[in-house]
């Protein structure tokens, strides 16, 4: 009679054992399906730790090669941006020669808010394809550098076009910090 007492509780024991071991390696395996997603999205979103990005592999060189390259995408948008404000100006003023004060109201208005919608499509064109990578080579460029180069740069640091040549700023500023390398 004494054996059943312990018999019942050997069994409890070693059924917990069972039960413990096999919920730790479920949820072993849980944690870890999550921790992959976790970094996956962490490097989707540009939250990976500053020692991991796609630039702290490369070379002075290769981060030269491609701070500069980016430099030219710049210069080319900035190009654009010109272009297109000149035409955009010009058509306007050909639109109010001949007009009367009514018309150059109206045409005036109708000048401000295409120019509104262009600079919107121009912010968002800049945060979509170049700011991005502009900060983040930006970022390795000064990591790098033996005396940091602490510049504000509004259209990076802000995210706003704002100022007289706010995508000249930063191809210069890009310029500038790349050809520092050693």
């Amino acid at each position: 009679m004494q054996q059943a007492p312990i018999a019942f509780l050997l069994s409890i024991v070693v059924g917990l054992g069972c039960g413990w071991f096999a919920a730790s390696k479920f949820y072993k395996e849980r944690l870890s399906v999550q921790e992959t997603r976790i970094s996956d999205y962490q490097e989707r979103l540009g939250l990976v730790p500053p020692d991991r990005t796609a630039y702290s592999k490369l070379t002075n060189k290769e981060l030269q090669k491609l701070a500069l390259e980016l430099v030219d995408k710049l210069h080319e948008f900035q190009g654009r941006i010109k272009r297109e404000d000149r035409a955009l100006s010009d058509q306007r003023w050909a639109s109010i020669v001949n007009a009367n004060d009514s018309e150059r109201d109206q045409r005036f208005q109708q000048y401000v808010a295409m120019s509104s919608i262009k600079h919107d499509e121009r912010q968002l064109e800049f945060q979509r394809d170049y700011r991005a990578q502009a900060i983040g080579l930006r970022d390795e460029i000064v990591k790098r550098l033996p005396v940091q180069q602490s510049k504000t740069v509004i259209a990076l640091d802000y995210g706003m076009l704002a100022g007289p040549s706010p995508i000249g700023d930063i191809a210069v500023h890009l310029e500038h910090i790349s050809r520092l390398l050693p």
